[in-house]
């Protein structure tokens, strides 16, 4: 199958170069189609160009800046397209833009909130398949390097330091947690938000337990997450949440919202906690409850190392996202050559 996947080089387009990948070890010939949001020209031309030498069995639009010239192209070519909402296209208010998934053949939401929000956009419901993000499995394990720490309880949170990921409500938690540390690691490392942090962690008393420690690249992030005792996950707004899931495949017990994609992640009770968003009170109390037993703590790690690798490896995710493309249309080349 000839698969072009659009993406945006905008975004933190990891996650299409490991699909990519996994479609590929999987014998499948895939075009990534990485477009700069500043790129000049008429992009519908140059799908028409690329397509009409090597027309794709299936477009993939993960980019909402390109996708509309895609879908034009594609649709003037009567090739299958499939559209994937990405987590940086929800409108203001947080809710997955529907316009572009109202033109594909198949939509993939990442997860069931995702899929809600669709449905409430008028997109038919026998056009999503809901099909979550993967995440390596060989990269991300219980095995490896973990930074050492002073002898507390560590705590990791990760992501871009901006108030909607509520790393607020994980810096007051730590008044009801004694001898645990804080260490939130996200860009800017010394922007506006991050003074915020250390400001209202020292009018909490808890500044001597709070690192904040900037980005953190692919690389050592493994060994980040296996050094926490628990990791959090804390935003506000509804998202996937790949720190949940990159923790879990590192078998580390994850505490997060009870918000989103993170609903499907973090499974209540059996591998993490899941609490009320903007409650400090409850995210310590289900923290200590890990941090007081750490048998409990092992098993949902246990328990979200072997869901991870089971349900959310890029292997099974590969496997998924063909089944998408050959229910929106697309024919393997062997089959169209044979037919």
């Amino acid at each position: 199958m000839r698969i072009a996947l659009i993406v945006d080089r905008a975004d933190n387009s990891w996650d299409s170069t490991d699909l990519a990948a996994a479609l590929s070890r999987l014998g499948h010939d895939v075009v990534v189609h990485d477009l700069p949001r500043s790129q000049n020209g008429d992009l519908i031309e140059e799908f028409a160009d690329r397509w009409r030498t090597t027309t794709p069995s299936v477009v993939d639009c993960r980019s909402r800046f390109a996708s509309r010239a895609a879908v034009t192209v594609a649709r003037a070519m009567e090739i299958p397209v499939v559209y994937s909402p990405r987590l940086t296209e929800s409108t203001s208010n947080g809710t997955v833009a529907c316009d572009i998934a109202l033109q594909a053949d198949r939509v993939i939401a990442s997860c069931t909130a995702e899929l809600t929000e669709l449905v409430a956009g008028s997109v038919p419901r026998d056009r999503i398949s809901v099909v979550p993000y993967g995440v390596d499995t060989e990269h991300f394990t219980p095995d490896g390097d973990r930074p050492p720490n002073d002898g507390h309880f560590r705590l990791v949170a990760v992501g871009d330091l901006a108030p909607s990921n509520g790393f607020a409500t994980a810096v007051a938690a730590l008044c009801g947690l004694p001898d645990t540390e804080l260490v939130v690691a996200g860009a800017p490392q010394h922007g506006a938000h991050a003074t915020e942090l250390r400001d209202y962690a020292r009018r909490l008393g808890v500044s001597t337990r709070l690192y904040i420690r900037g980005p953190v690249d692919r690389a050592t992030l493994p060994a980040l997450l296996r050094s926490a005792h628990v990791v959090l996950c804390t935003p506000w707004r509804p998202r996937f949440g790949i720190p949940a899931l990159e923790a879990t495949a590192c078998g580390v017990a994850v505490v997060a919202n009870n918000n989103g994609g993170l609903t499907d992640i973090v499974v209540d009770g059996i591998t993490g906690l899941l609490v009320t968003p903007h409650r400090p009170r409850a995210l310590a109390t289900a923290v200590w409850k890990l941090l007081r037993h750490p048998v409990l703590r092992q098993q949902y790690g246990a328990a979200g190392w072997d869901r991870a690798r089971a349900r959310y490896s890029w292997h099974q995710i590969a496997l998924q996202t063909v089944e998408v493309y050959r229910r929106a249309g697309a024919i393997d080349e062997e089959a169209r050559s044979s037919a």
